[in-house]
């Protein structure tokens, strides 16, 4: 789970596929993590597929004006 590895600060917002929460991970720096249920994408069998293909996106791009993936 994401708090074995970063301490949630807050909750950022609501999503249609998750939520987002401000963490810190143990040196102080803050990042924004998406949590999504398992429960949901076991529910909907195309969201992995979905997520699958975002993740491959984001890890490959880099670019100081796109949102850069650190960890999944």
């Amino acid at each position: 789970m994401f708090l074995e590895k970063y301490k949630n600060n807050k909750r950022l917002g609501k999503g249609a596929y998750g939520d987002v929460y401000l963490v810190e991970d143990e040196k102080g720096t803050e990042y924004a993590l998406k949590l999504i249920s398992v429960k949901m994408i076991e529910a909907e069998p195309h969201l992995r597929e979905y997520l699958d293909g975002e993740i491959e996106c984001m890890r490959s791009m880099n670019s100081p004006y796109i949102i850069k993936l650190y960890d999944v």
